[in-house]
């Protein structure tokens, strides 16, 4: 599973446990509200904080400490996940050469990923080319998003994506295979020709 889908499921797990939470607490202000269930939720016009659990933080010299501690927890698993969403997943380095003892020998990934680009940008049709090498830099796989023209041959451009530039980048980085996302998108509506 990639980088990306690990942390959308994560998101969407997380958001929905927090969304249930949110909704459960509604549903217990509502029925206080209405009045549903007073002698456990207490009556609607009475205060939510008792006189005892409005002295409660000063006679406890803990509660504070604890509140803030709470406080930087929860800014800390924040910031965890704000940059968990900035992730592409990119390799930033490829080690070409497997027997460490002959040698080292390293690309950046982002050399042979613009190599690729630049090579399926000439081909006829293509009108911007985006690609990445993604996961781990001993069996990496391809991400590639092309827009093309409305009138392009998606079939002769899939083929040579396939037969030309997937078989150069193979043989450089000499794998017998890369998986590749390919991502074909047309232009804008505006810029479209209708035939």
């Amino acid at each position: 599973m990639s980088p990306t889908r690990r942390t959308a499921r994560l998101n969407r797990t997380v958001l929905v446990l927090i969304g249930l939470v949110l909704l459960a607490a509604g549903a217990v202000a509502l029925a206080r509200g209405l009045a549903v269930f007073p002698s456990v939720l207490g009556r609607p016009d009475a205060p939510l904080l008792t006189p005892a659990l409005a002295r409660y933080p000063a006679d406890h010299a803990w509660f504070w400490p604890a509140v803030a501690a709470g406080s930087i927890i929860l800014t800390l698993l924040s910031l965890r996940w704000l940059l968990t969403q900035t992730r592409t997943g990119a390799i930033k380095r490829l080690s070409l050469e497997p027997d460490h003892a002959r040698g080292v020998t390293v690309l950046p990934a982002d050399a042979a990923a613009d190599a690729v680009a630049d090579d399926i940008a000439t081909y006829p049709g293509v009108d911007r080319v985006k690609a990445v090498l993604v996961g781990p830099p001993s069996a990496p796989w391809l991400r590639l998003s092309v827009d093309v023209e409305d009138r392009a041959d998606l079939d002769t451009l899939r083929s040579r994506i396939e037969g030309d530039a997937l078989a150069h980048l193979r043989t450089a980085l000499e794998l017998d295979t890369i998986p590749t996302v390919l991502r074909l998108r047309f232009g804008p509506a505006h810029a479209r020709h209708l035939a």
